[in-house]
């Protein structure tokens, strides 16, 4: 056989192999980087703090617990991320008694570390 023909089976046969391992396994996930994690909540935490203050300026309103904010806002002159803070209070409580129950530690700490640097950018 000539050496292209054997590269190319032996290439096929390396991936029979892993599709095989794969249907054995599962499939094959890979965590994310500590850099890649910061790099999502810096990033989403100010689409969120620049989202809001357009809405803001605008004086307009947005559903779910950030239209409730914006609305006591408007009418009492509360600091959004006072507001949005208050009202999401018990949400993060009950969020906080989910994460000890299922995920452990991580997802508390993702979710008061993103609910930091949003009000740090609001």
């Amino acid at each position: 056989m000539r050496p292209d023909k054997d590269r190319a089976s032996s290439r096929k046969q390396d991936i029979a192999k892993r599709k095989n391992a794969q249907a054995e396994e599962g499939p094959v996930t890979e965590k994310h980087g500590l850099h890649e994690d910061a790099l999502a909540l810096v990033l989403g935490s100010l689409m969120v703090a620049l989202g809001t203050t357009i809405y803001t300026k605008a004086v307009l309103v947005v559903g779910g617990m950030a239209g409730v904010a914006l609305l006591l806002q408007y009418t009492t002159g509360v600091q959004f991320w006072l507001g949005f803070s208050l009202i999401n209070l018990p949400c993060s409580v009950g969020d906080d008694w989910a994460a000890r129950s299922s995920r452990g530690r991580s997802l508390r700490s993702a979710s008061f570390r993103s609910f930091r640097a949003s009000r740090a950018n609001g």
